[in-house]
């Protein structure tokens, strides 16, 4: 065990929560000097001219983020695959900008000849991150959820200085006649560390578009001294014998009787509201050799094999995250990890500083992902696809 919490080194940080590191670099903090240096360093890390804009407010976001007035024809590029895996077809160009071209986090769901994007967005006036909504009839052309209470097609507020003061890292998915939407959140302290501890939390909706939260406690919260013992974000959920099972991302840097990191943990449901956390997590860095960091930001899909697949982001340190993916027969592993990762940056385009959080739909003979692409000076929603199957005999 650690006597003296860990600092989370900047690229361990949760996608979304890149974002509210930038803001808080920019717009101050605590007197903690550990909490500053990550403020520092993760606004180092982070599109230098997006922290310059927003510490600008919200006239110069408007003037200098919005979106393009049209979208934008996109090349591909094929990307390198390993013997026995379909390689992947990457769009060059942003399927989805959002307001300020500060997105990402995107999950997306079927609904009818509907496509739904929950993504985490960004509210100018609270200077964090908020989560909204955003609709498409082929997946590549998006435009807002017809909702706006300041924010474009935000789908729920948040509740200042309760725990959800800050939303993060949706999870959207149907169950029936029920939308369910799930969200990380936590109190905004001005920076990663501070902000400790962040919970999921959930909300309901019969259409898809007004969302009621699910009492005012999270669903899941941490555990103190568990491998999530700091921070769950990134919430996964796939149906299996019977039941529910969430994959999700949890953090341990301050009290670590087992080691501190990111670690893919799991819990199980049978109506999605109560959760029973599985001990161990189902995979972790030293599981995956193609990761230097380890693994986050996971999206399980069942595929028509009957197997299951993780998409899943390979934190790279210093250099550009990339995706991979792996497959087991359920949804705890043991894992049959693809050797080489699916999707990597391209140098002078939208992602180059990185591609993370993956969310995927097997449809129409296809592997569909949307994904965060980190730029110079932008955070936007890029898309890719392979050919199903995905894994060869």
């Amino acid at each position: 065990m650690h006597s003296t919490p860990l600092r989370p080194a900047p690229f361990l940080l949760p996608a979304a929560l890149a974002l509210s590191a930038v803001l808080s670099a920019c717009g101050g903090g605590g007197p903690d000097d550990q909490a500053q240096t990550l403020k520092a360093e993760a606004a180092a890390e982070l599109p230098a001219a997006a922290a310059t804009t927003l510490a600008a407010g919200p006239t110069m976001q408007a003037q200098g983020f919005r979106r393009p007035t049209a979208p934008v024809a996109s090349s591909t590029v094929k990307q390198p695959s390993s013997v026995g895996w379909s390689s992947w077809t990457k769009n060059l160009k942003p399927t989805f900008s959002g307001p300020y071209n500060l997105i990402g986090d995107p999950s997306v769901v079927r609904d009818g000849s509907t496509l739904r994007m929950a993504y985490n967005c960004y509210d100018p006036m609270r200077h964090q991150g908020a989560v909204c909504e955003a609709l498409s009839s082929d997946g590549l052309n998006w435009t807002d959820a017809p909702l706006n209470d300041g924010i474009a097609g935000r789908l729920i507020q948040s509740r200042p200085g309760e725990w959800d003061d800050t939303h993060e890292t949706p999870l959207i998915i149907k169950r029936g006649a029920e939308t369910l939407l799930y969200f990380s959140g936590y109190v905004n302290k001005g920076g990663f560390v501070n902000s400790f501890p962040a919970y999921v939390g959930l909300a309901t909706s019969t259409d898809g578009l007004h969302f009621t939260r699910y009492g005012s406690e999270p669903v899941i919260k941490t555990t103190p001294g568990g491998y999530d013992n700091d921070a769950v974000f990134s919430p996964s959920i796939v149906e299996h014998d019977g039941q529910l099972v969430m994959i999700y991302t949890g953090h341990c840097w301050t009290n670590c009787p087992n080691g501190a990191g990111v670690f893919l943990l799991a819990a199980t449901s049978i109506d999605g509201r109560s959760w029973t956390k599985l001990p161990k997590p189902i995979l972790s860095k030293a599981d995956v050799s193609i990761a230097k960091d380890g693994v986050a930001e996971a999206d399980i899909v069942k595929g028509p094999d009957g197997y299951f697949y993780l998409f899943m982001t390979l934190l790279q340190g210093d250099a550009p995250h990339q995706i991979g993916v792996a497959r087991s027969a359920t949804p705890f592993g043991p894992w049959d990890i693809n050797p080489t990762p699916i999707l990597s940056g391209t140098a002078g385009e939208f992602d180059a500083k990185g591609v993370v959080a993956p969310t995927v739909l097997i449809e129409g003979g296809k592997v569909r992902m949307w994904f965060h692409g980190f730029g110079d000076s932008t955070i936007r929603i890029g898309y890719a696809e392979a050919p199903w199957p995905l894994r060869q005999p």
